[in-house]
């Protein structure tokens, strides 16, 4: 036994060695996109990220950092390899799982392992650890800087601890119970990162019930996982409660008894340890095992979930990242409860098409004040007719642009109003089947695409002749259904043979996804791909693919007399299965040369003048520019304003503190004036009789200053203030306001900056930038993105300057909106020699999803730039500005797109007819085979595709014709008509 032991630790460590070499191989050298760079930048300055927040991820973070030895480029590569490591731990655990598994199955007693039943343990645990590791989902979130990597080796630690207690407690089941104290710490532990691996828990009670219990019964086995059930809402509800209890304690014992803040802390924390050092005590003294162990585990979850006070400790020094600032306990307990998001209903709540009856003030919301806490505001609570309401609601967003979606999905015709099997409809056909089943055979069966909703693939659809768009696509990958098939095998091996084992194991795969799916109630829309919170699923699956090798291996030897050798040859085929995988996989999941989402960040900000503030609106054009600015230091002089979070008071309280280099903001409105539940949380238009035109923006805010009672109105809301106009104007500063506007504009300056409403009402970000413009008197530059310019509620066009990837307000009236206005200078230096373009020119780069749309932009953004120059009389930088997009953003690497497509009439106008031949054949060649294709065959995620071939089509015949190539217009012509004809 000690020999097996000994190459079963071996073997875990080597399978965990290949997968930790192969992510340190395929690793990101900088932070991704999406939260990937917000966690780099709150682990480096220890700062707090959004709720619930992960303090242990960020604790462990911050010391990888120290490992790039002072260089902040560095650091974003570490803490990805954080993930790495996190990642081929799991594989080794994985390893050992599946051997723990595999002895029970064989019922191997302890010593009595012949050397064939070791071989084929450590090829179950290879194959099954294997199969994890390239596995898609997995493989994406072991090199990038989230918390799924290390959320899954905490689960997968937890499910290895589970199965040495089953094992010790065969040999000695009072010792046996330390594994069970150490599960409790690794539990509590895990809190700190994610939530995730708590869903262990009915596994541990099942686990625990099948261990005492030598009869069991269907009766008692349901009872086990309804206790299951009830311990993981204990833990998951009572750590928190903790919270609840202090904050509560806190308002009583400062409002009622004048105790100093942070008194509740105190007494909550002391009434825990008193607790649980009464119970410690009492359990110990009673000599009762299973008491004082369950106490025991109790006090090692709670020493796990201690990290948590890092959120309020860093949050009260106010780091440049610092989301809900949870510096005191009561809006810590906010923050732990995720208040900022909207919340979905799980058990009881309306349908999309319930109409609103009433709104009721809810429960009270706290803020600390002085010496004392205040009423600050009450939870809005939306009353609908219980006739409109329905238990296990799936289909509850009230977003207008879901309805259809929700109509979609349900087979619902135009007003058809759902019931109860519609609502299962939703949840089977999209919860379940779209965002839970479909990422399941992405990793086990096959993937489409890397496009959003990609499909999954089928064996046979390996044989199909594809056009080049989509067999070019690096993330279609086809694993023949033989992971998938294995995995059944090993589900179907352990049923017979191990039944509560297969029970306990199918309720850890079931938690992890069919309840994942139901407690998430995803609306019919997300903005990306969500499979990633599905990886402990996936590690579930490997499990029974490690069992399904035995299961080949057993059957062969009952099946067929063969020498030993023979039996063991024919079932390693098997290790072909997740060799496959890393064959197919590896092109989609390299990321190493891909430093394009961190360019585009520090290219944002190059767009901005000094001291300039620039406006964002999402997380793709926020995150990065957080990494850039708290970790590499770059342009801190530009403050970074997120008009997502601008419509709540915590985040515009920091607006007026300096941040690094750049000063506070300029605002003439007191904290007071942005209050959250004050008079200016949405300030609806209401027409007043007496305002006729446009009103003094400047006169206007400083009526909100003073709660002039002119602007209120009272509304089922309490009394808000209005805008009694739907113009605003600013009286600008000549001389300030002439030094803003580039020399080209000077004729379109305009004393008067106006302002037209989109909406019926603004928003306090809005009422936010209306100050900023007002106190600032363009002393400090103005710059939204594409994002940010769409999410207000009033028209900017007509005042903006493209300097960039940016676009600066200015006190000039476009006489044309729908034309842009371009600083051409500006844009010609950043463009041409500020911006940074690394590994957009790699044809080894993996690029997909948003590196794609960047990159588009920036094609769109040299076209800009050289129609510019064009208008202007300047030819030969036009041409500069072109050669230098085909030079930086080749076909090569990125294929030609939408983009491209509008570079063809201007190559074609600065004479680079062969440049313009070369995009106008490769775009309608790709296009033909895929409207070719698609009039066969209906794919709905290549729809846009088949607009764009169309539009291309046209665009190449309408160019041809224009610049006098008549032959070339034609054949375009004719190649647009057949596609209508067949289409």
């Amino acid at each position: 036994m000690r020999t097996f032991t000994r190459i079963n630790t071996l073997g875990g460590w080597a399978v965990g060695a290949i997968a930790t070499l192969t992510y340190w191989l395929t690793v990101e050298p900088t932070a991704s996109f999406w939260d990937c760079g917000e966690f780099i930048a709150t682990a480096y300055t220890l700062g707090v990220p959004h709720p619930p927040g992960a303090p242990l991820y960020l604790l462990i973070a911050h010391l990888f950092a120290y490992l790039s030895l002072g260089d902040p480029q560095q650091v974003a590569y570490w803490i990805n390899v954080l993930s790495v490591l996190c990642s081929g731990l799991t594989v080794t655990f994985t390893f050992w799982t599946i051997t723990l598994l595999g002895r029970r199955l064989l019922n191997i007693p302890p010593g009595k392992a012949s050397i064939e039943q070791m071989i084929l343990l450590l090829g179950s645990g290879a194959v099954g650890a294997l199969s994890l590791t390239f596995a898609d989902t997995f493989w994406f979130s072991a090199t990038e800087a989230e918390v799924y990597a290390m959320a899954s080796l905490f689960v997968a630690v937890g499910v290895w601890v589970m199965l040495r207690w089953e094992a010790a407690w065969d040999h000695n089941p009072a010792q046996a119970h330390r594994w069970l104290i150490l599960l409790a710490y690794v539990l509590g532990l895990s809190v700190g990162v994610h939530l995730l691996s708590l869903l262990i828990i009915p596994s541990v009670a099942l686990m625990y019930y099948f261990k005492r219990e030598p009869s069991p019964t269907m009766f008692k086995t349901g009872r086990a996982l309804v206790v299951g059930a009830g311990l993981l809402l204990l833990v998951m509800f009572g750590l928190g409660g903790l919270t609840t209890l202090a904050a509560k304690l806190d308002i009583f014992l400062v409002n009622q008894l004048g105790m100093p803040f942070g008194s509740g802390v105190v007494v909550s924390i002391a009434l825990l340890i008193l607790g649980l050092g009464y119970g410690l005590y009492r359990s110990a003294q009673r000599g009762h095992v299973t008491l004082h162990t369950a106490w025991l585990a109790f006090t090692f979850l709670w020493i796990g979930y201690l990290s948590y006070a890092l959120i309020p400790i860093r949050a009260s020094q106010n780091p440049g990242v610092n989301l809900n600032n949870p510096n005191h306990v009561v809006r810590l307990l906010a923050y732990l409860n995720r208040e900022q998001y909207p919340s979905r209903p799980l058990l009881y709540g309306p349908y999309f098409t319930a109409e609103l009856q009433a709104q009721e003030a809810g429960s009270t919301i706290y803020e600390r004040g002085e010496d004392a806490y205040y009423l600050k505001d009450r939870r809005l609570e939306q009353i609908y007719d219980d006739k409109t309401q329905t238990i296990l609601p799936r289909m509850g967003s009230m977003v207008d642009s879901d309805a259809d979606l929700y109509r979609q999905w349900a087979g619902l015709r135009p007003n058809e109003k759902p019931d109860f099997a519609d609502n299962l409809t939703f949840l089977f056909r999209y919860q379940l089947g779209h965002m839970y089943l479909r990422y399941f055979l992405w990793n086990f069966a096959g993937r489409e695409s890397d496009r959003q909703e990609a499909g999954w693939l089928t064996p046979w659809e390996g044989w199909q002749k594809i056009p080049s768009i989509m067999a070019d696509n690096a993330a279609r990958n086809n694993y023949w259904m033989l992971p998938l098939l294995l995995g059944i095998t090993g589900m179907i091996y352990q049923y017979l043979h191990h039944r509560s084992g297969f029970w306990v194991l199918l309720t850890l795969f079931l938690m992890t996804g069919v309840v994942l799916v139901l407690y998430a109630n995803n609306p019919p829309i997300e903005p990306r791909e969500r499979d990633y919170v599905f990886a402990p699923n996936f590690y579930a699956f490997s499990l029974w693919i490690g069992l399904g090798f035995l299961s080949v291996a057993v059957w062969l030897k009952r099946r067929f007399s063969l020498p030993m050798l023979g039996r063991l040859a024919i079932p390693m085929v098997c290790l072909a299965i997740p060799l496959l995988m890393g064959v197919e996989n590896w092109d989609d999941h390299d990321r190493s040369g891909r430093y394009f989402s961190v360019d585009a960040a520090r290219n944002m900000l190059a767009s901005c003048d000094e001291n300039a503030v620039l406006f964002t609106g999402g997380d793709n054009d926020t995150y990065p520019l957080w990494y850039v600015q708290n970790v590499e230091g770059f342009r801190t002089d530009v403050r970074v304003l997120v008009t997502s979070f601008a419509n709540v008071d915590w985040y515009i309280e920091q607006m007026y503190r300096p941040l690094y280099q750049s000063d506070a903001l300029p605002l003439s409105l007191s904290m007071q004036n942005y209050q959250q539940g004050g008079p200016n949380d949405y300030l609806p238009y209401m027409e007043n009789p007496r305002v006729k035109g446009a009103i003094d923006a400047h006169q206007y805010l400083q009526l909100i200053k003073k709660g002039s009672p002119a602007l209120q109105a009272k509304t089922a809301l309490g009394p808000l203030n209005t805008i009694p106009a739907r113009t605003l104007y600013f009286q600008g500063d000549s001389s300030r306001a002439r030094a803003s506007v580039p020399e080209q504009y000077q004729m379109y300056q305009t004393d008067q900056l106006r302002l037209s409403l989109t909406a019926n009402g603004l928003e306090k970000k809005d009422l936010l930038i209306l100050d900023m413009i007002d106190s600032g008197r363009w002393k400090r530059p103005l710059y939204f993105n594409v994002t940010s310019e769409r999410s207000v509620n009033f028209d900017l066009t007509p005042h903006l300057v493209q300097e960039g990837d940016t676009f600066r307000l200015v006190p000039l009236e476009n006489p044309q909106p729908d034309q842009r206005l371009i600083d051409t200078s500006k844009m010609y230096q950043r463009l041409m020699h500020d911006f940074a373009y690394r590994g957009l020119n790699d044809p080894d780069a993996y690029y997909h999803g948003t590196y794609l749309m960047y990159a588009a932009n920036y094609r769109m953004n040299f076209n800009t730039l050289a129609q510019a120059l064009l208008t202007e009389g300047k030819p030969e930088q036009a041409r500069e500005a072109l050669h230098k997009a085909l030079e930086v953003i080749p076909d090569a690497a990125i294929p030609y797109d939408i983009g491209s497509i509008q570079s063809v009439p201007l190559l074609l106008a600065v004479g680079e007819k062969e440049k313009a031949d070369h995009i106008a054949d490769t775009v309608s060649r790709r296009y033909d085979e895929l409207l070719t294709y698609l009039t066969e065959h209906e794919n709905p995620q290549y729809r846009r595709d088949q607009s764009i071939g169309m539009f291309a089509l046209n665009e190449f015949a309408r160019v041809y014709a224009e610049a006098g190539f008549p032959e070339q217009a034609l054949a375009y012509q004719q190649l647009l008509r057949r596609h209508q004809e067949a289409g």
